[in-house]
């Protein structure tokens, strides 16, 4: 699941072109990552913009182990993208340490248990 993680963060992070900015942002921090917290800073559209990177970099990198789990994760996300959206900014705003990757992918795996069968 790690290699996944990292996977949807490269993904996102190239999807939505902050790839500089979040790496600063990440550097001035003492964890040395993109807390919940700090992207919840971020201007309502450019929060958007990137989880959507973030869930499409999720089932890509599903995709490269599981073309049905990926679909699932897809069709989970963007079914409903608005309540889904939402869904993850309140888990974010209940978990400003956690990364919103974290949240993100504990969601998916809530809607799309065989993701679990993914696991190393």
């Amino acid at each position: 699941m790690r290699h996944l993680h990292t996977i949807a963060c490269a993904a996102a992070l190239a999807l939505s072109g902050q790839a500089g900015l979040a790496n600063a942002q990440a550097a001035d921090q003492a964890a040395d990552r993109l807390t919940n917290s700090v992207a919840l800073e971020w201007e309502e559209s450019r929060l958007r913009q990137w989880l959507n990177g973030l869930a499409a970099g999720i089932a890509v990198g599903i995709a490269l182990a599981d073309d049905e789990i990926s679909a699932c994760v897809s069709g989970w996300y963007y079914g409903d993208e608005p309540q889904n959206y939402a869904n993850v900014r309140a888990n974010m705003e209940r978990f400003p340490d956690h990364t919103p990757a974290v949240v993100m992918t504990a969601l998916a795996r809530r809607e799309c248990p065989a993701l679990d069968d993914l696991r190393d």
